[in-house]
């Protein structure tokens, strides 16, 4: 599987003359890995990772060691009753702003508290304004 996702990924930058934005990212979620249930992060040889952990922080020092050079980011599941994770992951580890349709709290954007949204904007602008994007690198 990681030859696989490597050629993937350098048939992927082949084509980045006539598409510069195109990439190949992964879901890994080296976090919840379990005794005998190990896995192999496939980000190594991608150029990032889509972490299905909710965004929880205890999950973001595992993701961002093979993903140092690459993009990482999740989706934020319940965006009012874990809110602060979405801050956690933009101020403390210069990740994207994990939200989504609010599928455990059944609340997306547009049915949050005003208060809350409004702090979710503003950590994105503040993200945006950061300056800590990740340099794309490439596969040898």
């Amino acid at each position: 599987m990681m030859n696989l996702v490597a050629d993937v990924t350098r048939e992927v930058q082949r084509n980045w003359a006539t598409n510069p934005d195109l990439a190949l990212l992964l879901s890994d979620n080296l976090h919840m890995m379990k005794s005998g249930q190990e896995t192999i992060p496939f980000c190594l040889v991608a150029h990032g990772t889509y972490q299905d952990s909710q965004c929880n922080p205890v999950a973001w020092g595992p993701g961002m060691i093979p993903n140092y050079r690459n993009c990482l980011y999740s989706c934020n599941w319940r965006p009012v009753t874990w809110h602060d994770w979405n801050r956690i992951a933009v101020e403390d580890y210069g990740l994207p702003l994990g939200l989504g349709n609010g599928y455990w709290d059944d609340k997306g954007p547009s049915e949050m508290p005003e208060k809350l949204l409004d702090e979710d904007i503003e950590l994105f602008l503040n993200r945006c304004k950061s300056g800590k994007d990740r340099t794309r690198y490439l596969l040898p």
